[in-house]
């Protein structure tokens, strides 16, 4: 009786940890979707002269159409 209690519990904890792995999967692809959308698009570069890559691609552009 005691091998099935222990049995039972052994399945409980693969459960809990499937679900912990599972819950931390979704938080690593949160995070690394944030810093792809968010961070990285506002993130100063100093090779593009210390602006974001958004800001710098606009002033490319706004400079382009000037004659």
């Amino acid at each position: 009786m005691d091998t099935k209690v222990s049995n039972h519990e052994s399945d409980e904890a693969r459960t809990r940890r499937a679900e912990a792995g599972a819950r931390s999967v979704t938080v690593r692809k949160e995070r690394n979707e944030w810093i792809e959308i968010v961070y990285n698009r506002q993130r100063r570069r100093a090779r593009l002269g210390n602006v974001s890559p958004t800001a710098y691609a606009q002033q490319f552009y706004r400079n382009r159409r000037k004659p």
